[in-house]
């Protein structure tokens, strides 16, 4: 029984979903597709899929609203309207307020549509309305549809009211009338294509009547008007979607490029601005040289981008320049033909959907940020590879290569590169012609190459690289990245100098060069062990060596630095810091040691001490004597400052900037001169006569007249001449005036990152006439400039002087220089010098790395004097009659005087550190007239190692809180110089200074005030109920003294380290 039942159960549920599934699939048909007629008519309409089909024939009914129509329940779920032939009218209202409608087809047969029929659909297609004669009130209103044709009849009052999207209409020549504000608020409607007689509104209103209210429609470029200017031969035209531009010679430049700013009257304004989203093609004809600025720009003038532009452009091959930001924002650009020309600074930045980039053979370079965030490249066309490595890049992401993160290949003559040989007879490789170009595995060079630019093969992933003979100079960052795996780096001695960076980070594991070698050039080779460097090298720049692990002694693997010359000869290469791992490796000397050999200091290339800027004592490089007197330049870049106020408009107003009549010059005669010399300084600066200088690159034509100076910046040319290697341009800035991290500066051109140089300009213009020529930090001229008013370039001022004042310094003798350092290894250490320790102490005094100072701290300081396992004290296992010994012995070279003596042990005893003492031996003029006796410089040594305005604010802290008054300035000076020379610590002063002072004890305070003084004195609050009671009960129950509260408690306590003595430095 119980399974009958259960059978009847199961079959009945069976049955029930059966029919339910019957339900649904029925209803979700019906859901599909509906349809019916309308009364009265012999029209019917179905809905299926979103499509509303009306078929028929005569007229539609007219409706009050969206509420009488018969698909009223399915508005919503149309999403578009097709009317059939044999429909002759579209009533009032038709389809009203359909909220989903995208897309509108009209059946030849309709002639007619009433008032509101599409009134607020989001029509978004172009709607055709050839043959309709009537179109009536508010037909259109709030629709979005972008284009609308209309070849007859009458358009009614309001038709298109606020279509804010439409961009274009075509009147036919049948058109007779547009009542009042048939047009309003139609505010994106650039250009109107009209198909009758008549190329300006004055002549088309002949033909059609136009009501009032109808500016968006009249205020339109008419498309296929020709002879507007735009150069002094150019003209252009709208030709349907197609801006042609004909005429020969150059394109105006435009300052103003934003349709909110487009002014017909105004020269400086983009003529076809209003019309931008109504072109689709560009046709630019043979004939015309140059492409203005921002000529067709394709974003807003705030920096909105638009999604309006064009999706390819072929350059002809007269353009011989294209203009800054001539084709910027263009989001729809895929693919550009440039065949001849250079490309101006940031002429495609930002068009992000651009793919493909071919360059002809008259193609001759690009501007920094040509190519910038142009992230889609991933083709880059070569059809002349000698052109391409003929040509100029201004530098930061100028090449097509650099934009879209190493993801583009190169093509040469439609075959994909991966083989690079460069052709035979070109002389350079230009700086970033193939830097991140990933697929390049193998670069050949023939030996007529003299020059690898800088950042010229940047990033890439090159495995095998042949050099030719001919090549002199490889250029910063010219191969740094992970390439070069596991290979033996073989540089022709031909090469003199290698920058900075060159091969940073790459994988060699040797390397043979003979050349001058650049701030951190081998930074970061992990692999490499083994150098050899030729006695051409006179140079090893800052951390050259840096991170090179693998140089060093023992170990399977022979790991040693071969130097080709003598012992002697070794020591006179200047040897920058950060090159442990070179100099203390397995040195092996292959030439023969001329012990007679001198360090001579040739007045070129000398640093000269002359004038003061900014409160630091300025120093100069000697670049030339000659008839009595010296070039001079100085050795930092002193300020970052504009070139010129001016903005400048090349090819519209004539402007060029030129040194002649920049701020710059001004600034530099007049502030600058009077801030950095004495009056007797000053009346050593020579008059000299400053030429104008022109561009070798770009040529402009008006360099600037000659003007006569005191104090003025070289010009490329003479940059060249006086210093010819790049590694010799690099200049760091002043540090007095180092930028902040919030000033862009700090990024773009200060050497923030370790890159050791700043920007700084030149006397030459650049490619633009508001461009000014400027030094990049890697010493590369950037020939193509930067805007004038720019504050990131940095100020090198030159001068002429009486030759005196470059010939006055004693050449040092290596023998000499042994003696001193010798001296220290005997007084301090007690022992004789070892061979190793020896050298490299007197090449840093010869080569200037450290003065006697210097030194004498390195030996003081050192862990054979100053153990750190004796907690890193001065002399540590000297007694203080020991320590003033060993002073006295060290740099006065003679034993102590009984007075002088009892002087520096009384100081001690009253709680001076032995930093103290030991300064005021190494800046006195004893130990002055010991060093010049050795023929080297003194220096300086600081005895404070606390800043004393740090000092001077933690103690007006203790003033205030503790005593509850300011303190005046001899009373901060007193205190803070007691803790910058070590006669008390920071604890020692709020103790005995101050909470044991007479003026604070003689306030009686009760235990309790006490307490919360000092909480206040230390943490800057008042304490707790509980804190203040725990040190209460320490004073009154377990006998501690207010002394011991407040050094033990509170001064040895972490939160007042970490909180007030690390903010003040005085850990």
């Amino acid at each position: 029984m119980k399974t009958k039942c259960l059978v009847r159960h199961v079959l009945t549920r069976m049955a029930f979903l059966l029919i339910m599934f019957a339900v649904v699939h029925v209803f979700s048909i019906e859901a599909k597709a509906s349809g019916g007629t309308i009364d009265g008519t012999d029209i019917s309409w179905t809905l299926e899929d979103g499509k509303l089909t009306i078929q028929g024939t005569g007229e539609m009914p007219d409706w009050e609203n969206a509420a009488w129509h018969p698909w009223k329940d399915d508005n919503d779920n149309v999403t578009s309207i097709e009317v059939s032939d044999g429909i002759t009218r579209l009533g009032n209202r038709a389809f009203y307020q359909m909220h989903n409608v995208q897309t509108v087809t009209l059946a030849p047969s309709v002639t007619s549509i009433g008032e509101e029929a599409f009134a607020e659909d989001p029509i978004s297609n172009g709607i055709d309305l050839s043959n309709v004669s009537y179109i009536g009130k508010s037909a259109f209103a709030v629709c979005n549809a972008k284009t609308m044709t209309i070849k007859k009849g009458t358009v009614d009052e309001y038709a298109f009211d606020r279509m804010g999207s439409m961009t274009r209409v075509t009147l036919g020549a049948d058109v007779t009338a547009i009542a009042d504000y048939a047009f309003k608020d139609c505010n994106g409607l650039s250009s109107v294509v009209y198909e009758g007689e008549g190329t300006t509104w004055e002549e088309i209103r002949s033909h059609i009547s136009i009501g009032e209210g109808n500016e968006c429609l009249t205020n339109a470029y008419i498309a296929g008007s020709s002879g507007a200017a735009c150069g002094t031969s150019c003209s252009w035209a709208l030709e349907g979607e197609t801006l042609h531009i004909s005429g020969t010679g150059r394109m105006y430049d435009f300052q103003l490029y934003n349709a909110s700013q487009y002014d017909s009257t105004n020269i400086l304004c983009v003529p076809w601005a209003n019309i931008k989203s109504s072109i689709r093609n560009i046709q630019i004809d043979e004939g015309i040289t140059y492409i203005g600025t921002n000529a067709f720009r394709f974003e807003d003038q705030q920096g909105g981008d638009t999604a309006y532009g064009f999706e390819s452009v072929s350059l002809p091959s007269s353009i011989e320049e294209i203009g800054a930001f001539a084709f910027a924002g263009n989001k729809q650009l895929r693919a550009s033909t440039i065949n001849s020309g250079f490309v101006g600074e940031s002429a495609f930045i930002r068009c992000e959907a651009l793919d493909t980039v071919s360059f002809g053979s008259g193609i001759k370079g690009c501007g920094v940020s040509a190519f910038e965030d142009c992230h889609a490249i991933r083709t880059v066309n070569v059809s002349d590879l000698t052109a391409w490595c003929n040509s100029y890049f201004g530098g930061f992401l100028s090449s097509p290569f650099r934009a879209p993160g190493g993801e583009a290949r190169l093509v040469v003559n439609g075959e994909a590169v991966t083989t690079l040989n460069i052709p035979d007879g070109v002389t350079e490789i230009p700086s970033y012609a193939f830097e991140k170009v990933k697929h390049i595995t193998t670069v050949n060079i023939p030996d007529s190459v003299r020059k690898i630019g800088d950042y010229a093969f940047y990033d890439d992933s090159i495995q095998n690289i042949s050099f030719g003979g001919g090549v002199t100079e490889i250029g910063a960052f010219a191969f740094q990245g992970p390439q070069l795996s596991n290979t033996d780096l073989n540089i022709p001695d031909n090469v003199s100098n290698i920058g900075p960076y060159a091969f940073a980070f790459t994988g060699i594991k040797s390397v043979t060069a003979n050349a001058s070698l650049g701030v951190r050039c081998f930074k970061g080779c992990g692999n490499l062990h083994s150098v050899n460097l030729g006695t051409n090298v006179k140079e090893i720049g800052k951390d050259a060596f840096e991170g090179c692990d693998g140089i060093d002694a023992g170990g399977s693997i022979q790991r040693s630095v071969i130097y080709r010359g003598s012992e002697t000869q070794w020591m006179h290469i200047i040897k920058g810091t950060g090159n442990d791992k070179l100099v203390l490796g397995r040195i092996v000397y292959q030439g023969t040691d001329d012990a007679s050999a001198e360090k001579k200091n040739p007045y070129i290339g000398k640093i000269v001490k002359f004038g003061n800027y900014k409160g630091s004592e300025l120093t100069w490089k000697v670049l030339a004597v000659e008839d009595g007197k010296a070039l001079l330049i100085t050795e930092n870049v002193l300020d970052f400052r504009k070139y010129s106020e001016q903005a400048g408009t090349k090819g519209i107003n004539g402007d060029i900037i030129t040194y002649e009549g920049s701020d710059l010059r001004n600034w530099l005669n007049s502030s600058f001169k009077n801030e950095a010399f004495s009056a007797t300084e000053a009346s050593q600066l020579q008059s000299v006569t400053v030429n104008g200088s022109r561009n070798s690159k770009f040529g402009i034509q008006d360099p600037g007249s000659a003007v006569t100076d005191t104090v003025f910046i070289l010009s490329a040319d003479e940059l060249e001449r006086y210093l010819p290697n790049e590694h010799d341009r690099i200049a760091k800035c002043l540090p007095a005036v180092n930028p902040n991290p919030s000033d862009p500066v700090y990024y773009e051109s200060y050497d923030a990152n370790g890159n050791d140089g700043s920007y700084y300009w030149v006397r030459t213009p650049g490619i633009y006439g508001y461009d000014a020529i400027y030094v990049h930090y890697t010493g590369e001229f950037e020939y193509d400039g930067m805007a004038v008013g720019n504050t990131i370039a940095g100020v090198r001022p030159a001068i002429w002087v009486p030759s005196a004042v470059a010939t006055a310094q004693v050449d040092v003798s290596i023998g000499e220089v042994k003696a001193f350092v010798e001296r220290m290894y005997v007084n301090v250490l007690g022992r004789a010098s070892d061979p190793e320790g020896l050298s490299d102490w007197a090449n840093q005094l010869i080569t200037g790395v450290r003065d006697g100072a210097g030194v004498a701290q390195g030996f003081m300081y050192s862990q054979e004097f100053s153990p750190s396992s004796m907690g890193g004290k001065l002399g540590a296992k000297l007694t203080d009659e020991q320590f003033v010994i060993t002073m006295y012995r060290t740099f006065f070279d003679r034993d102590p005087d009984a007075g002088g003596k009892a002087d520096w042990m009384a100081k001690l005893a009253d709680g001076y550190s032995r930093r103290v003492v030991l300064a005021g031996f190494i800046n006195s003029d004893e130990f002055t007239n010991l060093c010049n006796k050795f023929g080297i410089s003194r220096g300086v040594f600081s005895a404070y190692t606390v800043d004393e305005a740090k000092a001077k604010e933690y103690v007006q802290i203790l003033y205030q809180r503790a005593l509850g008054r300011a303190g005046s300035e001899e009373e901060w000076a007193n205190w803070a110089a007691k803790i910058c020379t070590g006669q008390y610590t920071a604890v020692n002063v709020a103790v005995t200074g101050f909470f044991e002072s007479p003026e604070f004890t003689q306030k009686g305070l009760p235990n309790f005030n006490f307490v919360q003084t000092v909480y206040m004195t230390f943490f800057g609050a008042y304490g707790d109920d509980s804190g203040v009671q725990y040190w209460i009960n320490k004073l009154e129950k377990e006998g501690w003294t207010r002394r011991r509260v407040v050094s033990e408690g509170f001064g040895d306590s972490q939160q007042f380290k970490n909180d007030v003595l690390a903010k003040y430095g005085l850990l």
